[in-house]
């Protein structure tokens, strides 16, 4: 194959514009994702330093990477029902989430329906633009191996803000001594960096900097004092170990460093445990400090239990009867006490058996793909979503949570397939079994693709 044919293949020019070119490209999605993923575009809003309203910015940032997506596809004649699409390869996925969305605003019409108003009640049109959006980003050149390079400048705006709050509480968090950074809600800004840095680290094997990013992650996690981020912070950590401990048994010259790593890293968890458990102090710190401000708290505070959101559940589940199947309408949770703090109660109070079959549909077509695909980080970024849906009543709504599962799921694609084979089948016509066995070995063996 020749020296075109392969930066064809790799979708990479081999000269130095293409390359200059790639990079700026890569700088212009870094800095859109530190806008919207962070999210600064709200908060420099908020303060009258951006010309333009969010939503605005963020059609006109990404209208170039939907001309570049438009641009490849037609030079590579790739058809849209071929998996090697970005955008037909995630079509269950976006359609499910269509479907959540077509519920939830059909169900704006029953009469106990309790829209937000002022535009807010198209969360959800804006969360499904979002999701296209983002894995429009693989049809414009995005591989695999960017998205540490794409999403780092979020996260660290993330854990710089979350840093400023520590030294000085409550200069962006709105929860007093618990950090949030830009987010301002510090469940929030803990469950973006967990979801970022499982989409940055890898999985095939231990590396330094994935071992810094998930340290860095572990102590901007701690800042935030929030138990349910912290319970995704160790789904994520047993992801990371597993995929160390399957790499170590697969490979016999790094199984002494695979097995040393995992094994470090857990021995370190437990024994951190096991002095919090016997000391205690640390703990009863937290939890004290917890208690404080949590509202009419009237029970004990644990990691694992909480009488807070029990009784926010409570107050879902007795808004259910009489309205089992259809829901009381959406937004109906918005009028009680306390909302449910469980996507699954959320979708079911307001929109019924629909919106939870939606959720289950939207869940189960992403890990459906990670499977598929055997693709360990996504299958850590469903997870981690689906996890989060015991905790949170508006992940839908996040556009944070959205871009990243939409960046994950177009780079991971099909291996073996995409932009760069089928413009090399283009330019090559495949011809002899010698080539056509080489160009596939190729392609097979290309990350980015």
């Amino acid at each position: 194959m020749s020296d075109r044919g392969l930066s064809v293949l790799a979708s990479t020019p081999t000269g130095g514009n293409g390359r200059v070119g790639r990079l700026l490209g890569k700088l212009y999605l870094s800095a859109l994702l530190a806008l919207f993923v962070a999210p600064l575009d709200n908060y420099l809003f908020r303060w009258g330093l951006l010309p333009l309203r969010p939503t605005i910015l963020f059609a006109l940032g990404f209208a170039p990477v939907a001309a570049m997506a438009l641009l490849r596809w037609r030079k590579a004649g790739l058809p849209l029902a071929d998996p090697a699409d970005a955008g037909s390869s995630n079509a269950l996925l976006i359609a499910a989430y269509a479907y959540v969305t077509a519920v939830y605003l059909l169900w704006t019409l029953l009469p106990e329906a309790t829209p937000p108003g002022d535009g807010a009640d198209i969360l959800r049109v804006y969360g499904l633009v979002n999701l296209l959006a983002a894995t429009w980003c693989a049809r414009a050149g995005l591989r695999q191996e960017d998205l540490r390079f794409v999403l780092l400048p979020a996260f660290m705006v993330l854990v710089a803000t979350m840093g400023i709050d520590v030294l000085e509480p409550g200069t962006f968090s709105l929860d007093g001594y618990r950090a949030a950074g830009i987010a301002e809600n510090s469940n929030l800004a803990g469950f973006s960096v967990v979801l970022i840095t499982a989409a940055m680290v890898a999985y095939d094997r231990p590396r330094l900097v994935d071992m810094g990013l998930l340290a860095i992650c572990a102590a901007t996690i701690g800042t935030t004092f929030s138990r349910s981020v912290l319970l995704l912070l160790g789904l994520l950590l047993g992801i990371w170990c597993g995929a160390m401990l399957l790499w170590a048994c697969r490979s016999s010259t790094g199984a002494r460093v695979g097995f040393t790593s995992a094994a470090g890293t857990v021995a370190a968890a437990a024994v951190l445990l096991a002095v919090g458990i016997a000391n205690g102090d640390v703990l009863r710190w937290v939890e004290n400090k917890r208690v404080t401000t949590l509202l009419a708290t009237d029970g004990p505070e644990s990691l694992l239990a909480s009488s807070d959101r029990a009784r926010c559940a409570r107050y879902s589940l007795d808004a259910l009867p009489g309205h089992w199947w259809l829901g009381r309408g959406t937004g109906y949770t918005r009028s009680l006490e306390m909302g449910p703090h469980n996507m699954v109660l959320e979708q079911w109070v307001s929109n019924g058996v629909p919106g939870v079959l939606g959720l289950a549909a939207l869940l189960g077509a992403g890990a459906a793909a990670a499977w598929r695909r055997r693709s360990a980080a996504a299958a850590a970024v469903v997870a981690l979503l689906a996890a989060e849906c015991l905790f949170s009543h508006n992940l839908l709504d996040e556009r944070a949570p959205l871009l990243v599962l939409g960046l994950v799921m177009g780079v991971t694609r099909r291996a073996g397939s995409g932009w760069g084979t089928c413009l090399a089948q283009r330019a090559h016509g495949h011809h002899g079994q010698e080539g056509q066995g080489g160009d596939r070995h190729r392609a097979e063996k290309d990350p980015g693709e």
